[in-house]
């Protein structure tokens, strides 16, 4: 098992989803601590929480810490698989850094996922919607990244919309 500790700022910031999302893809376990540690609200936040709902259901693995506010996180994947419904944030945490999650995670999956994601979308210190948004593919970054790496089917699925 992989143990993260973050302790820099902008280790805290940038290790929790993709330790996630690798962990997943990989078939290691992950546990990761200090979670957004000396924050006015520490712990797993709605989006943080979300994120990790949603891979423990594409990889039908096990979880320890999966609740609003937990400073610890332990995620055993298992057999990668898709899944389609609807997560809800339940806030207007970002949607984007649940996609950072969710997205390598689905594209190893054994069949498609499809899914109806809830919540913010131009949050503070999180990446714009239009960072991810096929529609508006000329200021989009990760689409056509993923596009020409490896993944054409994932992108006639793809699209994003706002409710106004």
């Amino acid at each position: 098992m992989i143990e993260i500790k973050p302790v820099h700022v902008i280790q805290r910031r940038y290790s929790r989803f993709p330790a996630v999302a690798l962990a997943a893809v990989t078939g290691e376990g992950v546990e990761i601590t200090n979670i957004r540690a000396n924050r006015p609200k520490p712990g797993l936040s709605a989006q943080h929480l979300q994120a990790a709902k949603a891979v423990e259901r594409l990889s039908g693995g096990e979880t320890d810490g999966l609740k609003l506010g937990s400073a610890r996180l332990t995620i055993i994947p298992a057999e990668l698989k898709g899944f389609e419904g609807e997560i809800n944030i339940g806030t207007a945490g970002s949607i984007t850094l649940l996609l950072q999650c969710l997205i390598p995670v689905a594209l190893f999956a054994e069949s498609e996922t499809r899914v109806k994601i809830i919540g913010g979308t131009d949050v503070r210190w999180a990446p714009p919607i239009d960072f991810y948004n096929i529609s508006s593919i000329s200021s989009s970054i990760l689409i056509p990244l993923l596009f020409y790496l490896f993944c054409f089917s994932f992108i006639t699925y793809f699209c994003l919309s706002r409710l106004v």
